[in-house]
C-alpha cells in the first residue's frame, strides 16, 4: 500500500487556527464527528464544549488518536492507529465504502472522473493488510466506514500531525479528500469543514497604521 506513509502525533499535533466544525451553526447539526489526530479540543475550550453538547444531542463521536486526549472519554469509538499509518487507515475506510457500495453513486457518475481507477486500486489490498499496517482491528475500520457513509452530515477534523507533517502526507490527504467527496459533497450544509478567517491585519498593510489613529 503505497499510501501508507508516516504521520506524527508530536509537536505538530495542534489545530491550525481558524478551522471549526460548521454544521450546527447552519441549522443542520452533524450526526457524526471524527477527530483525527487533532488536539483542537485540548486547545480550544469552546470547541470542546460544542462537541460535548453535540454528543449529548445524539451525535456520534469518533476519536482517532493513539493518545488519550480530553474528548476520548466522550467517544463512541476510540481508534488508536500506529503512528505513521494514517494514510493506510483512511485508504482502508475508503475501501470499505467502495466495496460495500456506500458512496453517492449519482454524484460520482455525474461529477467525478477516474473513479474506476480508484475502484481498481482498493482491490489491491485487504482489510487484513490495513489491520497489519495500522494496528487497528478491522472491526473498527468497518464501523468507522459505515458510520461515515451513512450518518449524514458527517465531519472529519484532522490535525496537522495526522496527514500534513509526514512523507506521504500529500497522498494521504488526496485519499481523505476522495473519501469526503464520494460520500457527501462539501456544498451540503454541515458537511466537511468550515473555515473562519482570523481577524488580523495583513502584514503588507502595517505601514498604513497611521490611517487607524
Amino acid at each position: 500500500m503505497s499510501a501508507a506513509g508516516s504521520a506524527t502525533y508530536g509537536p505538530g499535533h495542534f489545530l491550525l487556527g481558524g478551522f471549526l466544525f460548521g454544521g450546527a451553526r447552519e441549522g443542520r447539526p452533524e450526526k457524526l464527528i471524527v477527530s483525527w489526530g487533532c488536539g483542537f479540543s485540548d486547545k480550544m475550550g469552546s470547541n470542546r464544549a460544542w462537541i460535548k453538547r453535540r454528543v449529548a444531542e445524539g451525535a456520534k463521536l469518533v476519536v482517532i488518536d493513539p493518545r488519550r486526549i480530553n474528548i476520548t472519554k466522550d467517544a463512541h469509538l476510540w481508534i488508536k492507529p500506529r503512528p505513521n499509518s494514517d494514510p493506510a487507515l483512511v485508504f482502508g475506510v475508503l475501501k470499505v465504502i467502495i466495496d460495500e457500495g456506500l458512496y453517492d453513486k449519482d454524484f460520482v457518475a455525474k461529477w467525478t472522473v477516474g473513479f474506476d481507477q480508484v475502484e481498481q486500486e482498493v482491490k489491491k489490498f485487504t482489510l487484513d493488510d490495513v489491520e497489519r499496517i495500522t494496528w487497528v482491528p478491522k472491526e473498527q475500520i468497518l464501523q468507522l466506514a459505515r458510520w461515515y457513509a451513512t450518518l449524514k452530515p458527517a465531519v472529519i477534523q484532522t490535525g496537522m500531525g495526522a496527514f500534513s507533517q509526514q512523507s506521504n502526507g500529500f497522498q494521504g490527504t488526496r485519499i481523505l479528500e476522495i473519501l469526503r467527496l464520494i460520500t457527501g459533497p462539501l456544498n451540503i450544509p454541515g458537511w466537511g469543514l468550515k473555515l473562519t478567517t482570523v481577524k488580523t491585519l495583513p502584514g503588507g498593510q502595517l505601514y498604513l497604521l497611521d490611517k487607524f489613529f
